[in-house]
């Protein structure tokens, strides 16, 4: 018996993205499903725009709020879900037709409460062309990679960057487990890595699968202009999922340690990208890189990627930002 998912698309000034991602969340294979657009205070037409869906369609509601963050949009969002099941879709994105059954189908079958599938980074042209190109529906005959995480396991996987993906999104969420949860809106960058984690924590079983069903819009990087600002929050996220595991789990510190040593390289890896330079912003992630590379580097989870950014680093920070500048294939965060 099929019960009623909640899709939550947060819009901002979206009008030349959004009509792609309404339009892939109307065709889902799973039609028992609500829509919940939030216009984020929009400059554009996306006011208008989303007026014209909820009129078009019984099942899209739109609410119009100042503009105050996607983390805000997002939880007026949740606020007003009436879904057994939640699930979140940025307003650049797209996602597969079978994106919902999916994620129905695991979370059910596995009787877990929380489904996870892959995303796959493509450029805005490409989007169109895979959803309406896309893989034919699994038979059960077809085959699969599935795997299932107690919530310790969760949080080191995602911590570690293995399977479960940091972003809200790609998820389907039992209702209840979202209960007194919000986003972080004081944070402007990795909130959603805290959402996540704070909702794995809730879990008693997470099952994942690598079939890509998300297309994520790959954003232009070097907008340092928007990202210094920010750099703070990244690390005071950081600093509140170290300061809860260290009451609750502190087996998994070394998790987020190494985490932190990954976005430290994110972020230099934007400023060298953008060409611009940021001394206090550098000398943070230098810092962080610096204290935690000796433990990272013999820290037998942290991917591979990382422990040559840490055998880079080893030679200086100019240099590991010259390398940055010229090949951006060295992009060992994310």
């Amino acid at each position: 018996m099929s019960q009623l998912i909640t899709v939550i698309i947060p819009a901002h000034n979206s009008a030349d993205t959004l009509e792609a991602s309404v339009a892939s969340v109307l065709a889902q294979s799973y039609a028992c499903t609500e829509i919940i657009i939030v216009d984020d205070g929009s400059s554009d037409s996306t006011p208008a725009l989303c007026d014209h869906y909820a009129t078009a369609h019984a099942n899209v509601r739109v609410v119009h709020q100042a503009h105050s963050g996607s983390s805000s949009a997002r939880n007026a969002g949740l606020r007003l879900a009436r879904g057994r099941y939640v699930a979140f879709v940025d307003s650049d994105d797209v996602v597969h037709p079978d994106y919902l059954r999916v994620l129905f189908d695991l979370i059910t079958e596995h009787e877990a409460d929380l489904a996870a599938v892959s995303l796959q980074f493509v450029e805005q042209d490409e989007q169109t062309a895979l959803v309406s190109a896309s893989e034919p529906i699994l038979t059960s005959g077809d085959k699969t990679n599935v795997m299932c995480f107690d919530s310790a396991e969760a949080v080191s996987d995602l911590l570690y960057q293995k399977h479960l993906d940091s972003s809200q999104c790609c998820k389907l969420y039992k209702r209840e487990l979202l209960d007194g949860l919000e986003f972080a809106e004081d944070c402007r960058v990795y909130e959603d890595l805290l959402f996540v984690y704070h909702a794995f924590c809730r879990c008693k079983k997470i099952v994942w699968s690598d079939r890509q069903l998300y297309y994520y819009y790959k954003r232009p990087t070097g907008q340092m202009d928007s990202v210094s600002p920010m750099v703070g929050d990244a690390f005071v996220v950081m600093s509140r999922i170290r300061l809860d595991l260290q009451l609750l789990a502190p087996a998994l510190l070394p998790a987020i340690d190494n985490r932190t040593i990954s976005v430290s390289f994110n972020i230099l890896r934007l400023l060298a990208s953008s060409g611009r330079r940021n001394e206090s912003v550098e000398q943070t992630c230098w810092h962080y890189i610096k204290t935690l590379r000796r433990a990272n580097f013999f820290d037998s989870n942290v991917r591979l990627k990382n422990k040559l950014g840490i055998v880079v680093s080893l030679f200086g920070r100019r240099f590991m930002q010259f390398l940055f500048k010229i090949a951006d294939i060295l992009s060992f965060g994310s």
